[in-house]
């Protein structure tokens, strides 16, 4: 039981922190920056 809330929790956060993420990247290297990070990953 322990295990499914921490797994849940993980994707959760998971969800909420990459686009942050994402929009702090956009904000501060612009938008080639960000594609060209994406392509890489």
């Amino acid at each position: 039981m322990q295990a499914g809330a921490i797994t849940m929790l993980t994707v959760r956060l998971g969800s909420v922190i990459s686009p942050m993420l994402g929009g702090i990247l956009l904000a501060s290297g612009g938008v080639a920056w960000n594609y060209g990070l994406a392509a890489a990953g």
